[in-house]
């Protein structure tokens, strides 16, 4: 008799039979559907390969959620965990075959260590794009646009985009002098809207005021273009206002474009893959107390494989896609 434990699959993993699998192939049809009509290429990574490439992308704690292990011949190699690792692998490996700026998508499954709870799985479905070779505001407003037409096209009844950048983060904490595990425990409790302990937090490690303030502040920075003037004078430097100076440039077009009512200005969005520099993006239905997609702008990442290229990138998680739609 089959043991008990090969009768389970192991924990954060599941399968899908008829229905269930099919409204995931749904859901992948009308993002790839919308990606091919805005010139969106699709390309196909390995499974998995060697455990550097993933590593160099998923410092500052995301490493220790990669599936590695040693393969025959004695090389350490790991599961996919972040295919934005892989395009820049690959593209600083073909650039010169390449023509610029490159449109590319994918689709397929990630896999990483969580710790179980709602909303969160050890294998992963995304579909996600990535636009290599188009530097600051047309690329991130192409990149946002897209976004929320993926979202339309799934026939959603209503959908949030969150807009922040991780410049304003860093140009508050600039000369602040805290630690990176401090800045991580910030970034952290930012990203879960825990305002008290992050006030707790901030009177423990004594930033400047003026740092604090603002920390503090970005806390309830959210909802529309006013939040840009408040958030400029609270930390106003160089950078700050560079950064918010782009941001509001990324919303004017979007209202151009009328996707503002569907964008929320949001500067505690600042978790997420280390190697993010610019604007950051997540999205969110309602209904769904955790996001549906996320990206942002990574311009120093592909310098890390050897070729220097600005990129923006967002990818949809097509199970959390198939729960908002089933309501």
């Amino acid at each position: 008799m089959m043991p008990y434990h090969l009768r389970q699959l192991p924990a954060g993993l599941k399968d899908y039979l008829f229905e269930e699998a099919q409204r995931r192939r749904s859901v992948e049809h009308e993002i790839t559907a919308a990606l091919r009509q805005h010139g969106y290429r699709e390309i196909i990574t390995p499974t998995f390969e060697h455990w550097e490439v993933f590593a160099t992308a998923g410092r500052n704690g995301w490493q220790e959620k990669i599936y590695r292990f040693l393969d025959r011949e004695g090389n350490l190699v790991a599961l996919r965990s972040d295919f934005t690792a892989q395009v820049a692998r690959l593209v600083a490996q073909k650039h010169a075959a390449l023509s610029f700026p490159l449109r590319l998508f994918y689709s397929g499954k990630v896999f990483r260590f969580e710790e179980l709870h709602a909303g969160r799985s050890r294998e992963c479905w995304q579909v996600g794009f990535e636009l290599l070779g188009d530097t600051g505001l047309p690329g991130d407003v192409e990149a946002v646009a897209l976004v929320a037409q993926a979202l339309r096209a799934l026939q959603l009844g209503a959908f949030q985009i969150n807009l922040g950048t991780i410049g304003y983060f860093n140009g508050v904490v600039r000369e602040a002098r805290l630690t990176p595990a401090q800045l991580g425990e910030i970034k952290r409790l930012l990203s879960h809207k825990d305002a008290d302990t992050l006030a707790g937090f901030l009177q423990q490690v004594a930033p400047p005021p003026a740092v604090q303030e603002a920390l503090t502040g970005l806390m309830q920075w959210h909802g529309g273009r006013e939040i840009l003037e408040q958030a400029g004078t609270a930390a106003p430097n160089a950078e700050t206002a560079a950064a918010l100076d782009h941001l509001r440039r990324v919303y004017n077009h979007l209202e151009a474009m009328n996707w503002s009512q569907h964008v929320v200005i949001d500067l505690s969005e600042v978790q997420g893959m280390h190697y993010y520099s610019g604007i950051m993006i997540k999205a969110y239905v309602p209904g769904l107390g955790y996001e549906v997609g996320s990206g942002g702008r990574y311009d120093q990442l592909l310098s890390q494989f050897g070729h220097d290229c600005p990129a923006v990138g967002f990818s949809f998680d097509v199970d959390r896609l198939v729960e908002a739609i089933a309501g």
